[in-house]
């Protein structure tokens, strides 16, 4: 989890907005997030300090951090009919796993512009750890 918690304190996403200075409006950009996979493993895990001298772990030093995102084709049955399938995956180790599961059952009941012969469900819950 110390992983986790590291990579989404280092990558955020900060809201942009405007300062006024003197008779200038300046816009200002402060999106944090890493632009390239490859800079995630220079990401500090943890900083050990003894004697004032720091000793770093980072990503790097435990794993490799790699775009290895590719689309995925598959045919989705639920009870043998043709169904579509939407994966929605939780994201930190804060998070509470029922209330996820939870929010998703309700929002799936407000969904909009779904046909009247649609039947919407959560089929599967899968954890990984």
């Amino acid at each position: 989890m110390d992983v986790v918690r590291s990579v989404n304190e280092s990558n955020l996403i900060l809201p942009a907005g405007d300062v006024r200075i003197g008779p200038k409006d300046y816009n200002v950009y402060a999106n944090s997030q890493i632009p390239v996979v490859d800079e995630i493993n220079a990401m500090p895990i943890k900083t050990d300090k003894q004697d004032h001298i720091g000793e770093s772990v980072f990503v790097g030093d435990i794993g490799k951090a790699v775009d290895s995102g590719q689309r995925q084709y598959s045919i989705v049955r639920v009870d043998g009919q043709h169904s579509v399938y939407i994966p929605i995956l939780k994201q930190g180790g804060g998070s509470n796993t029922i209330s996820i599961v939870n929010g998703i059952r309700e929002a799936v009941k407000h969904l909009l512009d779904i046909p009247k012969t649609l039947k919407t469900a959560v089929v599967s819950i899968n954890r990984c750890l």
